[in-house]
């Protein structure tokens, strides 16, 4: 993107995490990443790549054994997740909301690598996109199961404005991110 932009400012604005829709229709971003599209007509959607959210148990835990998990498997665990609100959590808003199942406790530790210290020591189950795991997953103490016998699969989209959708650098960065992610 630099080459061919060189004028171009890239930032990362981690505060829009939680609420990046609104972020850019309130033009504070010109393009949003999203696994969770709303059904706003002023934003079009390109799909940029699928991942797969796995649960990981510490390897005595008694869910370890099995080949996927069910809902009723985490009401009696601690789910341990990066941060609050609850309803950008995957595994809740997709997979324990509709069936209403709750954990037993929720505990928000922002860096994963203390969170899968936590998991290794068995104080809690957690759930990661399988990207984010490569790097944890020669832990001999970790388990990774599927959430849901078809497991639970999102597709993340670039969000761009309409007015935006014709705009070359913003369809150059999208077509970047997805060369980059499609590997």
């Amino acid at each position: 993107m630099y080459i061919l932009y060189p004028n171009l400012e890239i930032k990362i604005i981690i505060e829009a995490t939680h609420k990046p829709l609104e972020k850019l229709l309130a033009n504070e971003l010109d393009v949003a990443i999203t696994s969770d599209p709303a059904s706003d007509k002023s934003i079009k959607y390109v799909e940029l790549f699928k991942d797969e959210v796995i649960a990981i148990v510490q390897k005595e835990n008694g869910l370890a054994h099995k080949k996927y998990l069910n809902a009723t498997d985490f009401s009696d665990q601690t789910l341990i997740i990066h941060s609050y609100p609850m309803e950008t959590i995957t595994v809740y808003q997709h997979f324990l909301k509709d069936q209403k199942v709750h954990p037993k406790n929720i505990i928000a530790i922002p860096l994963t690598e203390v969170a899968l210290e936590m998991v290794k020591s068995d104080r809690g189950i957690m759930t990661l996109p399988g990207w984010a795991l490569r790097p944890f997953v020669s832990s001999p103490d970790l388990q990774q199961i599927k959430i849901g016998q078809k497991g639970l699969i999102r597709i993340h989209y670039a969000a761009i404005r309409h007015e935006d959708a014709k705009k070359k650098h913003i369809l150059d960065f999208i077509e970047n991110f997805k060369e980059l992610t499609n590997r």
